[in-house]
């Protein structure tokens, strides 16, 4: 793997959400409105690029820097010990102009007794993240005692990136992001 400046600085701010590089984005929560679903929505090819709150788009139509991984803080209320699981998807076209959904990771998380801050009132970051399908290669850092938890996730050149959310005892489950 090569040496990749923003990808170090992402892993040497650890637990911190808002680090601040001229090569990275801002972090911000995905979702407008956290999710309450109780279970994962279905993925198929489409010929329409995916739209709506959940989704991310990576590779500008003005040629500017494609963002290449995604630094992501899973947060959730109301109370630590609490789990969801969360499923992040890639979409790229084909030559078609067919978009074609990849699981790049599902996880499995646990809240800490850690507060989100002024991200998301009454929510709770996660201390613990458990990959339990995708990419290997994924930065998983976890702990399970009341540190932050979080990932760095290669996007594989995917055009849009799609976040799903599937609750178990948590009331609402969303995600703090930022592009690297």
């Amino acid at each position: 793997m090569r040496y990749r400046p923003a990808l170090a600085a992402s892993l040497l701010c650890l637990a911190s959400i808002a680090c601040a590089s001229t090569e990275t984005e801002t972090a911000r929560a995905v979702l407008s409105t956290a999710s309450t679903s109780d279970s994962f929505t279905a993925k198929a090819p489409s010929a329409t690029a995916p739209t709506g709150d959940a989704v991310l788009q990576l590779k500008p139509t003005n040629h500017s820097k494609t963002i290449d991984f995604v630094h992501l803080l899973p947060i959730g209320s109301d109370a630590a010990n609490e789990a969801f699981s969360m499923r992040v998807w890639a979409w790229t076209p084909d030559s078609g102009g067919v978009y074609w959904p990849t699981l790049l990771i599902e996880v499995a998380v646990t809240l800490g007794d850690i507060d989100a801050g002024d991200h998301a009132t009454n929510y709770k970051m996660a201390d613990t993240i458990t990959r339990t399908y995708g990419d290997a290669s994924a930065r998983i850092i976890s702990d399970g005692n009341d540190l932050p938890a979080w990932i760095v996730l290669d996007t594989v050149g995917a055009h849009y990136i799609e976040f799903d959310f599937d609750k178990d005892t948590a009331a609402a489950m969303n995600v703090i992001q930022r592009g690297i």
